[in-house]
């Protein structure tokens, strides 16, 4: 088993498998300090006053072992989150969100 570091945060993999829980005390830590590290802004839009959510850009269903990998977290808007998985969902991570980020949002 190897323990996995992040600042305070450590995590537990076993077989190359992440036993982080997308709702464990964990995981609340590690997007308060995403949210901290992009400025408390959305990194799509740049909006601070719409509620905040942190994305998986690597889905969380075909990649549980990046789960709490920061590398793998960013900060959007409530808005901008939902537009994302309206147009991708079930779309390839990075490929999708490097075009969602491009185009900033607007498909039209």
């Amino acid at each position: 088993m190897e323990i996995i570091s992040y600042g305070e945060v450590h995590i537990h993999t076993d077989n190359n498998k992440s036993v982080i829980s997308k709702t464990s005390p964990e995981m609340a830590l590690i997007k308060k300090r995403i949210k901290m590290r992009d400025d408390n802004k959305c990194q799509c839009c740049g909006e601070e006053d719409k509620p905040l959510e942190v994305h998986h850009i690597f889905p969380q269903s075909r990649y549980p072992e990046m789960t709490g990998n920061t590398a793998n977290l960013i900060t959007l808007c409530q808005s901008c989150h939902r537009k994302y998985h309206d147009e991708f969902e079930g779309s390839e991570g990075a490929v999708s969100f490097a075009k969602y980020m491009r185009d900033k949002g607007d498909f039209k």
